[in-house]
């Protein structure tokens, strides 16, 4: 489909005004923001589409046909668990290979054309870079208590992995099997004994080979996970973080 080409169902009013979290991003870091995601997420590029509701359906696989400044297009493909309805309309995170890196954009659904079979989104204003950790990163070595891999055609494959390190944001996972980049995954694990066990849902955004061994080391950014478990990592962090001053 051409980028000219109009489609239908698609809004005609101006780009939606960017979400007011409190954060206090400045008028340069919303357009820088929606620089770089402009210059990722093109027509005919191929995406993942994730959930970002932890209890929601495996990623699928998709492309953009078509982008407006009020709406990207994108291809409603088999596999996974696509939205069909209203109710499925949950927040979305879209996952782009560009620059020989994964990058994640959070969108929304603002309409759906099964005629068509096209998914329209809006326009990711804000790029989260995996590269980048943006919460302290603190040792740990426990093994998962269990772990799931999501495959975009619905399927599960289970992980046996030790957490390494963890944050607020993201963790690193040592396994001996392999976990494929851009997977969505969901894992548990205890921190400490005397609390619950901490249930969290991420992107593998890096896997690497470690050195003179055949494990490997799967970078996870974490999406989505309950308000107790977040404060579970945090109070880890922070103990780790106070002990080591104390040293």
């Amino acid at each position: 489909m051409a980028m000219d080409e109009p489609i239908i169902g698609i809004p005609t009013g101006g780009p939606p005004e960017p979400p007011d979290d409190g954060a206090g991003a400045s008028g340069d870091e919303v357009s820088a923001a929606e620089q770089h995601a402009a210059e990722i997420v093109r027509a005919g590029t191929p995406v993942q589409v994730a959930y970002a509701g932890a209890s929601r359906g495996p990623a699928f696989n998709s492309a953009v046909i078509a982008v407006t400044p009020a709406t990207v297009a994108l291809a409603l493909r088999n596999g996974g668990r696509a939205p069909v309805r209203a109710v499925d309309r949950e927040p979305l995170i879209l996952v782009v290979r560009a620059r020989q890196r994964l990058h994640a954009f959070d969108s929304n659904v603002t309409a759906i054309d099964p005629a068509r079979s096209l998914l329209l989104v809006t326009p990711p204003l804000e790029a989260r870079r995996p590269e980048r950790r943006a919460a302290v990163r603190v040792p740990v070595g426990v093994p998962l208590r269990s772990g799931v891999w999501l495959d975009p055609r619905g399927g599960e494959s289970p992980i046996q992995a030790t957490v390494t390190d963890v944050s607020v944001a993201g963790l690193q996972l040592r396994s001996l099997r392999y976990v494929g980049e851009g997977a969505i995954v969901r894992l548990t694990f205890v921190l400490h004994p005397a609390e619950r066990p901490v249930h969290v849902q991420g992107m593998v955004v890096g896997v690497e080979e470690e050195a003179r061994t055949t494990a490997l080391r799967v970078h996870v950014q974490l999406v989505e996970m309950p308000e107790d478990s977040r404060d579970q990592i945090q109070r880890f962090v922070d103990r780790s973080v106070a002990r080591r001053k104390v040293a």
